[in-house]
């Protein structure tokens, strides 16, 4: 019966405990790197079985060893070509247009500066880039199964014009930006990492105040983790942008005290966003001013979340270029210091559907007395109504709130209202306020909904509002 057994399973090929040919046991994801079940950065181990990586879409392959022979493959190099890089460490690739540049992975080929020349449809993939980083200049680009570690500038820049897409790669310990897109004509990252950058991870502008751009590019972010970058993780000026499954996370502060804000939308961009994670970082979470922005349940009823953030979501200004709008749908605010949600600057077409803000704690922020900067206070409002601005709220929960639940400060814009508003715990107590309202003043609508205290006198110091992140 044993050998039967044995007969069996050899002519299926069943048996294969301790054969050559097992499988490679799976690489576990980094720390940090999962992101909606998804394992972001670059691929561990090679990314052939062969000595050198081609591509099926190579006209002609020629193998390199050395920089001679890389600079020699790479000039007059025609589009469509490759050039595959055998294991080991080069100092410069200049790669023409259409030309695809191989390696066999990150852990196996360096390469100190890669530069893609201006034209159309370069490939870089499957090599480390460290001091020099990445320079795109070409349209319809691609970056893939790439690490840029310790660059001494931007880890990745998107020149003026180029186009660059970027796939199951990692940017870390960049200098300055991780990645910048300077009037570029797009970027789209999915699946990556960006990580350590001593400036913001990713900014991406349009024209010089972003409202000025003409054109504005189309950035995308899917699937990608933004985490412990300065200034600010995720930076979109005068841009079209999407973002879906992308967690931004523990920015801190640089090195000049300035602290490290999460997502930040601005300079009449557009942005529309599901299953997004802003989580810890020493400034705001996210700030969206003078544009438009919606944030709603991804295609697994994963919204925005937002927690332990200083500030969670500030809206300013929305509306006041051009027609905007800025909805959140579904979306978790907790943990956060000083303000849970906040609307300011005369603010237009402002909706909030269906949210949670709890447990806003006490932290000393800049205010205002009687609309005049005067110094800082203490502040731990669950929700701040400001600035004349229209809201039109229906399904909120606000609860832990430590000094203020609801707070509207003067009248608020027409076509206000606020509807389903929840306070739990001791945010029954503290009730929504709405303090400095004239004679006659704009009060939203109410409906099943606690009812709001007013008086015309200022109770609280307001909060001062926020300014936009500063070029790094």
């Amino acid at each position: 019966m044993r050998a039967y057994f044995a007969a069996l399973v050899a002519a299926t090929g069943l048996w294969t405990l301790g054969c050559a040919s097992d499988p490679e046991p799976p690489v576990a994801c980094p720390a940090g790197n999962t992101i909606g079940g998804i394992c972001a950065g670059a691929p561990a181990g090679a990314l052939c079985d062969e000595d050198t990586c081609g591509d099926p879409g190579c006209s002609a392959l020629v193998v390199v060893s050395n920089d001679g022979e890389l600079a020699n493959a790479l000039t007059g190099a025609a589009p469509g070509s490759c050039v595959a890089l055998r294991p080991g460490t080069y100092l410069e690739a200049l790669v023409p247009t259409g030309v695809k540049l191989l390696g066999k992975g990150p852990d196996f080929v360096t390469v100190g500066h890669v530069g893609l020349a201006a034209g159309t449809d370069s490939l870089l993939r499957g090599v480390t880039v460290t001091s020099g980083g990445i320079t795109v200049s070409a349209q319809n680009s691609t970056v893939d199964a790439v690490r840029v570690t310790n660059a001494s500038g931007d880890g990745l820049t998107v020149a003026a014009g180029a186009s660059a897409t970027v796939t199951r790669s990692e940017i870390s310990g960049s200098t300055r930006y991780a990645t910048s897109a300077f009037d570029a004509a797009g970027l789209h990252i999915d699946g990556s990492v960006i990580v350590g950058s001593k400036g913001p991870g990713v900014w991406a502008q349009c024209g010089q105040e972003g409202c000025d751009c003409g054109s504005p590019p189309d950035v995308s972010v899917t699937n990608t983790v933004i985490r412990d970058t300065k200034v600010v993780g995720l930076a979109l000026v005068g841009v079209h942008a999407a973002l879906d499954n992308v967690e931004i996370s523990d920015n801190t502060v640089d090195g000049s005290f300035q602290p490290g804000g999460g997502l930040a939308v601005w300079g009449c961009s557009v942005l529309g966003a599901t299953g997004v994670r802003v989580l810890n970082n020493s400034n705001f979470g996210v700030l969206v001013d003078d544009s438009s922005a919606t944030f709603t349940l991804s295609s697994t009823g994963v919204g925005l979340e937002v927690a332990n953030n200083l500030r969670g979501i500030w809206a300013q200004h929305i509306g006041q270029t051009v027609s905007q709008t800025f909805t959140v749908e579904g979306a978790t605010v907790t943990g956060n210091t000083g303000i849970g949600l906040g609307v300011d600057g005369s603010s237009l077409n402002v909706t909030v559907t269906s949210c949670t803000v709890s447990n806003t704690s006490l932290v000393s922020l800049p205010v205002l007395v009687g609309g005049v900067s005067a110094g800082a206070e203490s502040v731990g409002d669950g929700v701040n109504w400001f600035g004349t601005s229209q809201m039109h709220i229906d399904g909120l929960t606000v609860s832990g709130s430590a000094r203020a639940s609801v707070l509207i400060n003067g009248p608020v814009a027409p076509n206000s209202s606020l509807a389903h508003v929840t306070l739990e715990g001791n945010d029954l107590t503290l009730g929504i306020l709405q303090q400095n309202l004239p004679a006659n003043g704009t009060q939203p609508q109410v409906l099943a909904s606690p009812p709001i205290t007013t008086t015309s006198v200022e109770q609280l110091h307001i909060a001062d509002g926020l300014g936009i992140p500063p070029e790094f």
